[in-house]
């Protein structure tokens, strides 16, 4: 396989693959006490990694591409692709270095909505824990078979980055 074939292969896989995985860790970040922070922070680390592998790419190709065949060539690919990576990997990494509490909370109320016609209906429970109001997004069937009033161990993950979130254990 020539260096050139296998670049371009990076690059749609790299599109490709860190768009469906930027979708799956965005999922992962609703569950995030506040999402925009880790959000961006793990999009420019993936920036970043998708810029650097892009400039040795390019440094690849100079030796063996004429000028004019090479503008352009996957850099678009390679650094969107891999902000989605950064998306997902962060997720999976600050779950992995995080710790949890598990509290039994009450259901204060629950509620579900539906931003519009074509969206996805999104469903609520209204806990307090800690003595805080907190809103815990979950699943249809999850959702479904509680009541107001139930108790739900809810775990509360600390996170040395600082990006904690909350986890059911018990959903799905």
């Amino acid at each position: 396989m020539s260096k050139n074939l296998f670049i371009g292969i990076v690059s749609i896989v790299s599109l490709f693959g860190g768009l469906i995985a930027g979708v799956i860790g965005f999922v992962r970040l609703q569950d995030y006490e506040h999402t925009l922070r880790p959000f961006l922070a793990f999009a420019v680390a993936g920036f970043l990694s998708g810029l650097f592998l892009w400039s040795r790419m390019q440094k690849s190709l100079e030796r063996t591409v004429p000028a004019e065949l090479r503008k352009g060539t996957s850099s678009f690919g390679t650094i969107i692709g891999f902000i989605g990576f950064g998306i997902y990997f962060g997720t999976v990494i600050n779950t992995a270095i995080s710790t949890g509490t598990t509290y039994n909370c009450e259901i204060e109320q629950k509620s579900h909505s539906l931003a519009g016609s074509r969206s996805v209906p999104r469903y609520y429970l209204y806990v307090k824990l800690n003595n805080k109001p907190t809103t815990i997004r979950c699943s249809y069937e999850y959702w479904n078979v509680l009541f107001i009033g139930d108790t739900i161990p809810v775990t509360y993950m600390k996170s040395p980055l600082g990006y904690n979130f909350i986890a059911l254990p018990d959903e799905d």
